[in-house]
């Protein structure tokens, strides 16, 4: 029965000149399922799907939808925990309406109220009497249609602005085959979707290990434990300098941390990496421990340190950066400075090609001198900084263009 409402759908599509499933037969085919957590799901894959079109995606857009997805599949979070997250990407949205990917976001939260809220307006949708996407507010709109005009670049709705035909027929396809894999296989993802590796770092004690370097590692574990962002500077670095003095431990440590990814590196997580912009793994621990050896010199520490660096130089993506940050932070570590002009020669060597650099060549703005910065600015059709619009055509007419520029820290 699902199949052949499939093959007619899809029949349907091939037929239609603007390539758009209409909403009425998304309705239709949304009752035809008729439980609310597979429409649920179906609206996440969507998500997902869009997410991956957009680019590097926002930390809270991530997260929530981390947490919506395994929600839904695995019953890993708690509902309320999906509301907090959902309410802090709504402000979010209201506080910065032209970003581009508002309207994702704004579908990701629609889909957190479904979640918590136990509920999918396409079941139970109101008043409804065949209309369209393009009758409704784009405040209104559905995730699914989102999805559609973040792949095809456009609205079938909008003049001038309808995105590209074949795409959104080839979205549209993609979605009647993802409603049929999930109306048969309910807990199988169509788009896996992880932020990253949830592995802890903890610091082993060795099987046979005197009480003094036991209760080392056990403060070590405490302290690591304790710090909620990465060191940044000299004081945060220096808290590691008591642990250098047992060679011992910081060997221990240098195993840890080669043994410890802090890069996506098995095809899953690439493709994690690709569509989230997003690699979570322990940061702040690995770069504490990082912190930590590059404050010894012994042998192990200086080999793990050169061995982390050019895994980053060459493979990437990462926080190569942070890397740096603690080189620089301790210029008095005579062992470091081979390391420290290995990285400035590569960053030398990278930022004339960095987007970022092209264009505040083009603006005749001075390269910064310190080593992470950012520049964001805009430009709006009538040059005006804000816009209320009053009028529907008012706000048609009005066109803003969002930069913002990076260091060589986003390599």
């Amino acid at each position: 029965m699902m199949k052949e409402s499939i093959k007619r759908l899809k029949e349907k599509l091939d037929q239609s000149s603007t390539g758009h499933l209409p909403l009425s037969l998304r309705v239709d085919l949304m009752k035809q399922i008729g439980d609310i957590l597979s429409v649920q799901k179906i609206l996440c894959e969507c998500c997902k799907k869009a997410c991956s079109f957009i680019g590097r995606q926002n930390k809270d857009n991530v997260q929530l939808l981390s947490r919506i997805n395994d929600y839904l599949y695995r019953k890993k979070e708690s509902v309320e925990d999906i509301l907090k997250e959902t309410e802090k990407l709504r402000l979010h949205v209201e506080n910065n309406p032209t970003e581009i990917d508002t309207f994702v976001n704004w579908a990701i939260v629609m889909l957190g109220y479904t979640v918590y809220y136990n509920t999918v307006y396409m079941l139970e949708i109101e008043d409804y009497r065949g209309e369209d996407d393009g009758d409704f507010d784009p405040e209104s709109w559905s995730p699914d249609f989102i999805g559609s005009a973040a792949y095809s670049g456009g609205s079938p709705f909008a003049q001038g602005d309808e995105g590209d035909t074949d795409k959104r027929r080839e979205y549209w396809n993609w979605y009647l085959d993802m409603v049929l894999s999930i109306y048969e296989n309910p807990m199988k993802e169509v788009i896996p979707f992880h932020t990253g590796s949830n592995k802890m770092i903890y610091i082993p004690v060795p099987s046979e290990c005197d009480n003094v370097l036991s209760d080392k590692i056990k403060r070590l574990n405490s302290a690591l434990a304790s710090y909620i962002h990465a060191p940044t500077d000299k004081k945060e670095t220096d808290r590691m300098k008591i642990y250098t003095e047992d060679s011992e431990l910081v060997r221990i440590v240098a195993d840890v941390i080669q043994e410890y990814s802090c890069i996506p590196s098995t095809p899953s997580e690439k493709e994690n990496y690709r569509i989230t912009g997003i690699y979570n793994y322990d940061i702040v621990k690995f770069w504490y421990c990082v912190a930590l050896l590059a404050q010894s010199s012994d042998a192990c520490a200086i080999a793990c340190l050169s061995e982390l660096a050019h895994t980053l130089m060459e493979q990437g993506p990462g926080d190569l950066h942070v890397l740096y940050r603690i080189l620089l932070l301790l210029p008095e570590q005579e062992h470091l400075h081979r390391l420290n002009q290995e990285l400035a020669s590569y960053y030398q060597k990278i930022i004339p090609g960095l987007e970022s650099t092209k264009w505040l060549a083009k603006a005749g703005i001075p390269y910064p001198d310190i080593f992470e910065w950012s520049i964001s600015f805009y430009f709006t059709s009538n040059g005006e900084m804000f816009f209320m619009p009053e009028h529907e055509a008012e706000r048609k007419a009005w066109f803003i263009l969002s930069v913002e520029l990076f260091g060589p820290q986003t390599v």
